[in-house]
């Protein structure tokens, strides 16, 4: 397809096609229009045409208000987001958005009005009293401001979403078991297999997320590679009326459907030859393992062996911290845990315990030569002071 000018192309059809930004996504992204010639010249009228009608729309004032157009939200990203992601989306909206804002005009929006409201919502916005976490707020602010973009690019009297102070999000500091309470973890649970134990064995041999480990089937070990196939997520999702059920979803990202090694010991310890394929791992039937049974028998068997509580990911941030410490880059650590981008692995799951950030500067070792340590010989003939001349 050959280019006679910015943004119109000569299609194979002979005809010539001209590309301009209509407006834009709810996601921020551009969303293109189109016009067609049978000349460049033609095209490029048509064009500029489109272009200016673009930048002076004709005149419509947005009557919506809150509660409808966060209906319209929801209808437009039903398709775009997985259901887990939706149910989130609602559960925010019906419970922090309407109540406060639901029969508002979105042309009163202004950006104090928000500001106040999301400072508000800092202060007292928890269900159960107190003040919200700063994470909430910043996706309660993500969803008002994609609501706000859509009207923008749908009514001319509505402008951009208007710039919002958020508080900061505080980096909750990784915690990871040492290694001599990994020791006490994996020999407990190899002494007392259940579910339970195999799910936290598990755990610790391949960092696999909660949801993840509930997701396995026996049908996803193979035993004559020594691999696992992560393909499935158990999450609860958020009901309308409040309550909560399991779902069987896709993992989280494309980078997060993976094969992993397992080692040769865990592979002893699941017997998978005596297994049915089609039954879950956590369970040993066709139930569905349930994430909060699995953290509660996880935080049973840490008060039973007398290891300090730290919640489930602890097993994977050990995992990562470990793989780390035994040479493996940082890109296969990435592979290996079904991060998207390496740097994610390398800012939020590799946090090195003490032991072996001392054990890393001894290594360095500028003074271990014994050389250096030899007793010096006071020379009176020499100069106290350089001499310089």
């Amino acid at each position: 397809m050959a280019k006679r000018g910015i943004n119109i192309y000569k299609r194979k059809d002979g005809r010539w096609e001209g590309r301009y930004i209509q407006g834009r996504k709810i996601s921020g992204d551009a969303k293109y229009g189109y016009v067609y010639g049978h000349s460049y010249s033609e095209c490029r009228e048509k064009l500029k045409s489109a272009e200016v009608q673009v930048k002076s729309p004709p005149k419509c004032k947005c009557t919506l208000t809150v509660k409808e157009l966060f209906s319209l939200l929801l209808r437009d990203k039903a398709g775009e987001v997985k259901k887990s992601t939706l149910a989130r989306y609602s559960f925010l909206i019906n419970r922090h958005i309407l109540p406060s804002l639901s029969d508002m005009p979105v042309s009163k929006l202004t950006a104090d009005r928000l500001q106040s409201f999301l400072d508000e919502k800092r202060k007292n916005g928890s269900l159960r009293g107190g003040a919200l976490s700063a994470k909430s707020v910043r996706d309660i602010c993500v969803l008002i401001r994609s609501a706000l973009r859509m009207a923008s690019g749908t009514f001319a009297s509505m402008q951009e979403p208007p710039h919002i102070k958020l508080p900061p999000c505080r980096q909750r500091k990784i915690q990871v078991f040492s290694d001599g309470e990994v020791q006490r973890i994996a020999a407990h649970a190899v002494a007392a297999p259940t579910p339970g134990s195999l799910g936290i064995l598990l755990g610790l041999n391949t960092g696999l997320r909660l949801g993840e480990l509930c997701g396995l089937k026996w049908q996803d070990v193979n035993a004559g590679k020594g691999m696992l196939h992560v393909q499935r997520t158990v999450e609860r999702v958020a009901q309308e009326d409040g309550t909560t059920c399991l779902a069987v979803l896709t993992p989280k990202t494309e980078s997060s459907n993976r094969w992993i090694p397992i080692p040769q010991e865990m592979m002893r310890v699941l017997k998978p030859d005596q297994r049915l394929p089609e039954t879950y791992l956590l369970t040993g039937g066709e139930i569905i393992p349930d994430p909060r049974t699995m953290q509660n028998r996880y935080r049973a068997l840490l008060k039973r062996i007398g290891v300090p509580y730290r919640n489930f990911h602890a097993l994977r941030h050990t995992y990562a911290t470990r793989c780390i410490e035994q040479g493996i880059d940082a890109k296969s650590v990435s592979e290996l845990l079904g991060h998207s981008d390496v740097r994610t692995t390398l800012r939020l799951y590799v946090h090195a315990s003490m032991d072996y950030k001392s054990k890393a500067v001894e290594a360095i070792g500028f003074l271990n030569n014994a050389d250096i340590y030899a007793p010096v010989v006071y020379n009176p003939t020499l100069p106290a002071f350089p001499v310089c001349g």
